[in-house]
């Protein structure tokens, strides 16, 4: 998200997080996103960032959460002890996990004690918003305890299938580059019609 009306708009859906990127090489850079004022939980996503540039944008914006790309186990506890140090100990941090058919699973051991949330993107040389599927039917093979986000070219053709997977840790969807209009702008009716199709599903937590 990057556009003020359109962050209003959106915030009227039935929705729990948004997503705003402060990775300069992503075509949806928020680098014009202005503190609009919305009731859905804001979500800072960096990769390999300063620890001061991170304190900034939770500040400026006022984050309630952190979306972590390559950064290694050692650096997270690194930021984390920074946070601590300046009053957000308690910042949730999601740890995204780009997954190609040889992915192994056991390095998410690393992680699982540091984090709040796993999210599970597809592999490709892009940190995210690719809008390429991986085989869902990998996550099978997840077998811990913590929730994650799925995410990776997810579509409005998609319910069913999502649905299908029966993946108990399944916490939330990542809804990005297959309902925009344009990267940053999101249409507001598709995202709509998604949600209240896999919202009428209880297999899906809501």
């Amino acid at each position: 998200m990057r556009e003020s009306a359109n962050i209003v708009a959106v915030s009227a859906l039935p929705i729990d997080y948004m997503g705003f990127i402060f990775y300069e090489k992503s075509p949806r850079y928020a680098t014009d996103f202005k503190a609009t004022q919305t009731n859905i939980l804001k979500v800072g996503v960096f990769v390999n960032a300063s620890f001061d540039f991170i304190l900034n944008k939770i500040i400026d914006f006022d984050l309630k959460m952190l979306q972590l790309h390559t950064e290694t186990p050692q650096a997270i506890q690194d930021l984390k002890q920074f946070l601590s140090k300046n009053g957000y100990a308690a910042m949730p941090i999601i740890k995204v996990f780009s997954v190609g058919e040889t992915f192994d699973f056991n390095q998410l051991n690393d992680f699982k004690e540091i984090t709040n949330y796993f999210l599970f993107d597809t592999k490709t040389p892009q940190h995210g918003g690719s809008g390429l599927q991986f085989d869902w039917n990998l996550l099978k093979q997840y077998h811990l305890e913590k929730p994650f986000f799925l995410a990776g070219g997810i579509q409005s053709s998609d319910v069913d299938t999502i649905q299908n997977l029966n993946l108990k840790q399944l916490y939330a969807i990542d809804l990005n580059s297959k309902f925009e209009i344009r990267p940053a702008l999101k249409d507001v009716a598709l995202l709509s019609a998604f949600i209240s199709k896999i919202k009428k599903n209880d297999r899906i937590n809501d």
